[in-house]
């Protein structure tokens, strides 16, 4: 079995982490029919809070911050060749991301107010994709590093 990583899941990690770098930037949601002040970093750094508004915002816009850490844990399994794991953690954190669309009103201060969700600003797809992407590397890595061992394993039940 060769020690290294399958090219596939090389550059979709490497795209993955990239987008997910864009998309701290731009505005990623809308409300009141502006993106301006909701940069991705901003949500990124304090979205965790929004768990505290459950009732208020929309519970798939609280669960959806949630995409972050599984992103995050679905590279740290990359690194470790952890295939199989780092395609549910993806798949897991883009099913997250995606929910949030389903969203209608996200907190929008420390007094606890929920405002209407508008639409979303530039920086949720790219933070979609990094998702996607996560996911797509861990299942290149999964299906090569199932290609390479499965002959191994009919060999050893002969």
């Amino acid at each position: 079995m060769s020690d290294t990583r399958p090219p596939l899941t090389i550059v979709c990690l490497l795209a993955s982490v990239v987008l997910y770098l864009i998309c701290l930037a731009p505005g990623a949601i809308c409300v009141a029919g502006s993106c301006r002040g909701w940069s991705g970093f901003f949500i990124a750094a304090f979205g965790w809070l929004e768990v505290a508004g459950i009732g208020r915002a929309s519970f798939v816009v609280v669960t959806a911050w949630f995409a972050n850490p599984a992103i995050w844990f679905a590279w740290a399994l990359l690194m470790g060749r952890a295939y199989a794991a780092a395609t549910g953690a993806g798949l897991l954190a883009l099913l997250l991301a995606l929910g949030y669309k389903l969203g209608t009103h996200v907190l929008v201060s420390e007094s606890g107010g929920a405002d209407a969700i508008t639409g979303v600003g530039a920086g949720y797809w790219p933070w979609v994709a990094s998702a996607g992407l996560a996911c797509a590397a861990g299942l290149f890595g999964w299906i090569q590093f199932s290609s390479v061992t499965a002959p191994l394993t009919q060999r050893r039940k002969d």
